[in-house]
């Protein structure tokens, strides 16, 4: 989970984010990483773009959408899970 918290803080710190960019800086595929970004939109970060073209956090009129959290706590089959 801590891989995810890190994509999540370089798309929401760079104005635009590449998966080559991603690939390199993990050392990891770009199929791999476009999986994990899939993640990050399933847990409710607002991540506008495609492959093709980068990656950027959707902005409002009142700043960024935050960064969620992936920490799992016992009990918890996935982190947006009540316990």
């Amino acid at each position: 989970m801590r891989r995810l918290q890190a994509i999540a803080e370089i798309i929401e710190g760079r104005r635009v984010t590449t998966l080559t960019y991603l690939a390199e800086r993990f050392e990891m595929s770009e199929r791999h990483l476009a999986r994990d970004i899939a993640e990050l939109r399933r847990s409710g970060m607002r991540i506008v773009g495609g492959s093709s073209i980068g990656f950027a956090v959707e902005r409002t009129s009142g700043g960024a959408v935050g960064v969620p959290s992936f920490s799992r706590e016992p009990g918890r089959s996935h982190p947006d899970t009540p316990a």
